[in-house]
């Protein structure tokens, strides 16, 4: 069973803790004065003078956010203003400013604590719980059975293969295209290819920012109802994003530019997939042109370019591959496939190691609940005496395990 995940900051976890902690005695106020980098006011307290000495203040904005201060001092009437701190360390005032939050935590219980809890929950969690990730960056060749396991990803719990989509092929490359820049040697490559007969072989001399490497009249072509364009490049070096553009126009000129994302692996086919930006307007695309973004970046290199199409997204049906079809290599970190796959594109399913929340805007990786249940648990046993208290958090501290998102037929992926 999955849970849905709330997706709180560590600010909002730890409120719900301190709120379940304390109950009345948490207090999440906000500032009424504006005070110095060492002091702060709020009216609406009660108590006496030095009532809340050793307490801890956690201003909500500004430059310190998060920054935890001990109150030295509280005058309930007196002073510059009415029911004012002093505090330590000093912060920015934009932190304690008239109308902003702050929270506070009484001496037993510091922030750091509550916050070192929250980071036990989900370290309890690692290796039950996962992240989830989902990747479809990797198209399948019958040429190949091991793939590269995309970063992200710590396990692996299901592949599918892109069974049903609607497209339309704009060029095939499986000849020269008609137009070449007059530095460019272009050829139809029989033997490095990805699919049909051949691909669109490009040898650069020296370029120079939008040249037209190569161009291509299509016909007339309506792709006003798709919604990206994909397709195989090759380079013999690695290219880094937007060096290389692909347009699209029509008989009154550009339609569609689009950015070529960075190859790389040198000498390897990747597969790219890019949105169009105004599909609703290509409603009569003629030519399909390869276009130089980097200037001398594309200077005597090589580029191959294969099967270039359109696809509607939206319309994409998956089928699941049997589990029994592919392993992990845990030492290369690669899919294997047992036999030849299908030219289709791959759909990885998965997750990643939940991440520790580096400061209190970070949002939970797992199901928030869990950890708030979980960090409650801990700290009710902890100072429960023996009695129905401490049976009742026990019970919720093993309920919380259960209830988190957990995937099933996980893989794992070595770090």
């Amino acid at each position: 069973m999955t849970t849905a995940i709330q997706a709180r900051t560590r600010q909002q976890i730890r409120r719900a803790i301190g709120y379940n902690l304390l109950g009345p005695r948490f207090i999440v106020s906000t500032f009424t004065d504006t005070g110095t980098g060492t002091t702060a006011s709020d009216t609406s307290l009660r108590g006496g003078d030095n009532d809340y000495v050793g307490h801890w203040i956690i201003p909500a904005a500004g430059d310190d956010l998060g920054t935890v201060m001990s109150v030295t001092a509280f005058d309930e009437t007196g002073g510059s203003l009415e029911g004012e701190f002093t505090f330590t360390p000093s912060v920015n005032v934009n932190s304690v400013a008239s109308g902003l939050g702050y929270e506070m935590w009484p001496d037993e219980l510091p922030p750091a604590y509550i916050d070192s809890l929250i980071e036990q929950a989900i370290t309890d969690a690692t290796g039950v719980a996962w992240d989830s990730e989902e990747d479809i960056s990797i198209h399948l060749h019958p040429d190949e059975t091991r793939y590269d396991i995309p970063t992200q990803f710590s396990m692996i719990n299901k592949i599918e293969l892109r069974r049903r989509v609607d497209e339309v092929i704009l060029e095939t490359c499986d000849s020269v295209w008609g137009t070449l820049d007059a530095n460019v040697t272009g050829s139809a490559d029989t033997q490095i290819k990805r699919r049909g007969n051949a691909s669109l072989k490009l040898i650069t001399g020296a370029q120079d920012d939008n040249d037209v490497l190569a161009q291509q009249t299509i016909g007339t072509v309506d792709i006003s109802g798709f919604t990206h364009v994909e397709f195989w490049v090759r380079s013999i070096a690695t290219i880094v994003t937007d060096v290389i553009e692909i347009v699209l126009s029509d008989a009154g000129g550009t339609e569609e530019t689009l950015l070529v994302p960075a190859v790389t692996v040198a000498d390897t086919w990747e597969y790219k997939r890019v949105a169009l930006a105004s599909p609703e307007s290509d409603t009569a695309i003629t030519t399909i042109a390869i276009v130089d973004n980097g200037g001398t970046a594309l200077d005597s290199t090589t580029l191959w370019f294969d099967d270039i199409k359109v696809t509607r997204a939206d319309d994409w049906v998956w089928t699941r591959v049997n589990p029994r079809d592919w392993s992990i290599d845990q030492q290369a970190r690669d899919i294997i496939f047992r036999s030849r796959p299908e030219y289709r594109l791959m759909k990885i399913s998965g997750g990643d190691k939940p991440a520790l929340p580096s400061s209190d805007t970070s949002v939970m990786e797992i199901d928030d609940q869990y950890v708030v249940n979980w960090a409650t648990a801990w700290e009710k046993l902890r100072t429960a005496r023996d009695g129905p208290e401490r049976s009742l958090w026990s019970f919720k501290l093993d309920q919380s395990r259960v209830g988190i998102n957990k995937h099933t037929n996980v893989r794992k992926v070595r770090g």
